[in-house]
């Protein structure tokens, strides 16, 4: 992990010595640009749910975005369930990394709090993950997958 900060570190600094930046400043160094907009998914395990929301991310011209997203997730097969989310993610030379924290609920009265850890490749408006559920409350929770497949594609409405 250290030496992945002190690339990135000397990376930036190259380019501020390189483009006579006399300043510290990532906007004029690596182009930042933010997007906002409308965050949709797919998700495949044992029952196919559906993703729709709000994001947030910025990139980078040097093939790096983080960002994040609100969505409200949902299964429609066998038993009505619906999560809503936050997610949280980086992509660094197309690898992307995250995390979601979904709290599923359904009309039986039953609900379930998770952890889903991600990793796959990605940039900018799409990214492609592994994904499995971790468990914090109501293990036992009926249709609810364990592992995934999640494709996410994010709608730019909004460029800064």
């Amino acid at each position: 992990m250290r030496r992945f900060v002190f690339t990135v570190l000397s990376f930036y600094l190259f380019n501020a010595y390189v483009r006579g930046q006399s300043s510290f400043d990532s906007t004029r160094i690596l182009g930042e640009s933010t997007t906002s907009g409308i965050a949709t998914g797919i998700h495949i395990g044992k029952y196919p749910m559906l993703e729709l929301g709000y994001f947030r991310h910025v990139t980078f011209e040097f093939p790096m975005t983080w960002g994040n997203s609100y969505t409200l997730e949902a299964c429609f097969l066998k038993n009505f369930a619906f999560a809503p989310k936050a997610s949280y993610w980086i992509n660094v030379l197309y690898f992307n990394v995250g995390v979601n924290i979904p709290w599923y609920f359904d009309f039986k009265g039953n609900n379930s709090l998770k952890f889903r850890p991600e990793i796959g490749y990605g940039y900018k408006n799409f990214k492609i993950n592994y994904a499995i559920n971790l468990s914090v409350t109501n293990r036992d929770m009926e249709y609810i997958g364990k592992n995934f497949i999640s494709i996410n594609y994010y709608i730019g409405l909004k460029e800064n």
